[in-house]
């Protein structure tokens, strides 16, 4: 019961490491995987000068979800800011609030990448440019990978994850 929820859920991560400087720990992603996830973004992002932005609309660790038109308009500013490519992306037992708001943002073309299993949306994310999502594995996830977060936090969400300052 102690164990960090994504530590517990991520037999794909062969190691966690930590730098000798302290800097916070990274997980090291199978190799096949992380190239699979590369030719796959290639393929659905093939302008380099594109960012890819994943969307997670799944429920968070407290059991809420973010609001799919919140969600919306997000996707809505982050097109018409950066050219980019959206990708909606969630825990398995999310798929649905996924395809929903997959259909939601259908106006603003978000990418199809494959990404059925879970090993495979991890190794997506760690090649993403940022991840937006409420207290979800999928937040903690992509933290602990490296992949910029922008964390969406209700009223409902503990105060039990609060990442340590970057830096020296």
């Amino acid at each position: 019961d102690d164990v960090y929820p994504p530590l517990a859920q991520l037999a794909l991560t062969r190691r966690v490491t930590r730098s000798a400087t302290g800097a916070p720990p990274r997980w090291s992603i199978a190799k096949r995987l992380v190239e699979r996830a590369r030719q796959l973004i290639h393929f659905w992002k093939p302008r380099k000068e594109d960012y890819l932005f994943v969307i997670d609309p799944g429920r968070g660790l407290s059991g809420a979800a973010p609001a799919p038109k919140k969600l919306s308009l997000i996707v809505e500013v982050l097109k018409k800011t950066y050219p980019c490519r959206i990708l909606i992306a969630s825990e398995p037992a999310c798929a649905e609030a996924a395809q929903a708001l997959s259909r939601e943002v259908a106006r603003w073309d978000p990418c199809e990448i494959p990404h059925d299993k879970f090993e495979e949306t991890i190794a997506i994310l760690s090649q993403s440019n940022l991840l937006v999502s409420g207290n979800s594995t999928l937040f903690h996830c992509a933290w602990v990978l490296g992949t910029p977060t922008i964390g969406l936090f209700g009223q409902h969400d503990p105060e039990t994850f609060v990442p340590p300052p970057a830096g020296p």
